[in-house]
């Protein structure tokens, strides 16, 4: 009896030791995974590419979050904004030369050359759109209007300068900084509009 004893006793031990190797080993596979795994771009959930259709559409925004230091904010983009967004960092310009250029003329010869280089395959697709917002002009009192008129206008801010091979992102960068705007993406294209 002390020997059937024994047996059940060794048998149950081995049993429990198979039963904790096999946790063991799936909890370091699931950890390896885990760990090896790749992080989202910037801290945004990624989707999958914007099927033509969907940016076509103008379909409504899907909701990604981005993880900021202090606080996690919600981000929404669209598929169409993700498509323009995509478009800016590929379309690189060779030779980009401004003289005294004004931010409207700048933008009609992105328009352009974002659409020469475009490599979409449907016409109707190629090239970005921009939209200009001009400053409001403010008057608090209307006595003011008069002496406005005999006031010279304000002066029209210009770019100058030359880029080499640089993705539209860059340029409008450059274009902004110079002519002291900002520029965001929309579902319609990229809207420049003065600093706040």
């Amino acid at each position: 009896m002390l020997q059937n004893t024994t047996v059940v006793v060794i048998v149950t031990l081995m049993t429990i030791r198979i039963a904790m190797l096999i946790f063991v080993v799936s909890f370091a596979a699931i950890t390896g995974w885990l760990v090896t795994r790749e992080p989202a771009d910037n801290g945004i959930a990624q989707n999958p590419p914007a099927p033509e259709a969907a940016v076509q559409n103008n379909q409504e925004p899907i909701a990604q979050e981005k993880t900021s230091e202090p606080e996690r904010e919600v981000i929404a983009i669209s598929d169409a904004e993700r498509y323009i967004k995509d478009k800016l960092s590929r379309i690189r310009i060779p030779l980009v030369e401004f003289e005294n250029t004004s931010v409207e003329e700048a933008m009609d010869y992105i328009r352009l050359r974002s659409r020469e280089l475009d490599p979409a395959a449907e016409e109707s697709r190629k090239g970005i759109s921009f939209i200009i917002r001009k400053p409001p002009i403010h008057s608090d009192d209307a006595s003011t209007l008069d002496t406005d008129l005999d006031a010279p206008p304000h002066p029209i801010p210009t770019v100058t300068g030359r880029l080499e091979n640089k993705s539209i992102t860059e340029v409008l960068d450059f274009i902004c900084e110079q002519a002291g705007c900002r520029w965001q993406i929309t579902n319609h294209g990229i809207l420049i509009a003065p600093l706040d």
